[in-house]
Parts: structure tokens; C-alpha cells; sequence
């Protein structure tokens, strides 16, 4: 491989990602209609996220973390316009999702301490490494 084609593939790699949280039935509506969403308060979180962006799903419930996902469109407002609307709640912060390796994993109670909060839908993002 040549040290430009090299280059150009790092280049490629996304330096940050997103773990959206969830509860069983907005886990469910995300996998069904392949977009992960949020209330209108993380609208601008939401809009950072580019297609090829790493995305992850916790449910938060089960303490289940699943993924891996990739960013399939950049975040936006409302591109399934009722989704979601079972759960009561809107959520029209969204990016669609495609599968890059689906698995999930249990998670320890201390790895999301700090990013905790009364809400029952929080998000963070990740710094990953392209090296």
C-alpha cells in the first residue's frame, strides 16, 4: 500500500462518536425504523454527528451497550416526523444508522457514573483513536 493511500484511508476514520441511551422500547423503534434519536434540547449535539460517525446504543435498563454503528446520514431534525411517538415522548433530533458489527455488551455500573443524570435519555460523546 502506498504511504498516500494510507493517509487517505486514516483520513477516513472517525475521530469521534456518539452513544445514544435508550430504554427498551425506544431501543426497539430505533432498530425498526434505523435511526437513533433525541428530544429537541440535544438538537445541537444531534447536528455534529456526519455520516461515518461511530454510533452506539446503551439501554440503560438492562445496562446492555450495543453497536458497533455507523452514521449512515448527518444528524437532523426530523427525518421519520412521528417516530417514536408510542413512547409518548418526541424525538426529533435524528441520524439514521447502518450495522457495522452488532453485538452487545454488559456494562459495569461505573462506566457511565459520570455521565449520569435524571433524565432517561442522556448522551456523550467519544473520542476514538485513528491510530
Amino acid at each position: 500500500m502506498e504511504y498516500d493511500d494510507y493517509n487517505r484511508d486514516a483520513e477516513s476514520v472517525p475521530e469521534s462518536g456518539a452513544i445514544f441511551m435508550s430504554n427498551t422500547l425506544t431501543k426497539k423503534e430505533s432498530f425498526k425504523r434505523k435511526i437513533f434519536a433525541l428530544p429537541y434540547t440535544q438538537a445541537e449535539f444531534v447536528k455534529k454527528i456526519k455520516v461515518g460517525m461511530v454510533l452506539f446504543i446503551f439501554e440503560f435498563k438492562k445496562r446492555q451497550l450495543f453497536g458497533v454503528y455507523q452514521a449512515s446520514s448527518d444528524g437532523a431534525m426530523d427525518i421519520v416526523p412521528h417516530a417514536f411517538s408510542s413512547s409518548g415522548r418526541r424525538f426529533p433530533a435524528q441520524t439514521a444508522f447502518a450495522n457495522v458489527c452488532s453485538g452487545l455488551a454488559n456494562v459495569d455500573d461505573d462506566v457511565f457514573e459520570q455521565q449520569r443524570a435524571s433524565t432517561t435519555v442522556m448522551t456523550t460523546e467519544m473520542g476514538l483513536s485513528t491510530g
